[in-house]
């Protein structure tokens, strides 16, 4: 489906080139030019979006179990490769106090009064 309506949207460009490179008076061809250019964005995005279809988009990595051995260190969260702007925290030694367990309830929130007048 996305074939066809590239091949539409080619021939309809063709066609609004031609009756661009025809006009002769100025407003003539301000009129064609509009279109002309919105149908060869929309080419182009038909062309991006058929890119997508072919590579079958982004991929993923997903890690589902980690072990982490006395003395290891693990990163938690996403992880990107590039220059210092985009490196990770910096990782801690073995003597931290341990992360908390994602299974443990949360605390029961704090009661808040508030004063009078506010």
């Amino acid at each position: 489906m996305l074939a066809a309506q590239m091949a539409a949207v080619h021939r309809a460009t063709m066609a609004f080139a031609q009756r661009l490179e025809l006009a002769r008076p100025y407003h003539s061809r301000t009129a064609w030019s509009a279109p002309s250019t919105s149908l060869a964005r929309t080419f182009e995005s038909q062309m991006q979006a058929l890119k997508r279809y072919r590579t079958g988009g982004e991929q993923k990595l997903t890690v589902q179990n980690v072990s982490v051995n006395d003395g290891g260190q693990a990163i938690v969260g996403n992880v990107t490769r590039g220059g210092a702007a985009a490196s990770p925290a910096a990782l801690v030694d073995a003597q931290c106090p341990p992360m908390a367990v994602l299974n443990e309830p949360a605390p029961a929130p704090i009661p808040f009064k508030r004063k009078a007048g506010r």
